[in-house]
């Protein structure tokens, strides 16, 4: 017994592969969804730019109802990106909704984002469309 759990048992069960239930590389998706309530769902994405942006928001059919947007990118000031949250949540999950929420951001905060721009953030937040 002691064999088969040191040779068998323990390196499954301690494997990246069971420890997060990852879907092989060939099935993954650039994100995941949840649904948690109804027609409620928290979903994550993730886009490369130049720098990474990672998306997570709570999707309610197509209408975004919050959203956090985290990664390696620099905003300066850095509690710009709060705003840009704040922007978007209550928009519709379209392009051109998401793009006007973005742009207005954009333009009504002074804001800079070295390395990146609106449309950077408009694509990322998009993935969460693709996974719902």
């Amino acid at each position: 017994e002691w064999r088969i759990f040191h040779e068998d048992i323990k390196p499954r069960h301690t494997s990246r592969w069971w420890l997060y239930m990852e879907a092989p590389p060939s099935s993954r998706k650039a994100g995941r969804a949840v649904k948690i309530a109804g027609d409620v769902k928290v979903v994550e994405a993730d886009h490369k730019a130049r720098k990474l942006i990672r998306v997570r928001a709570e999707v309610r059919g197509n209408e975004i109802l919050s959203i956090q947007i985290r990664g390696d990118f620099f905003a300066i000031p850095k509690e710009a990106v709060i705003e840009l949250e704040q922007m978007l949540s209550g928009v519709e999950l379209d392009e051109q909704h998401v793009s006007e929420a973005v742009r207005r951001f954009y333009q009504t905060i002074d804001v800079q984002t070295p390395g990146m721009g609106p449309q950077d953030f408009t694509t990322a937040v998009m993935k969460i469309r693709d996974l719902i």
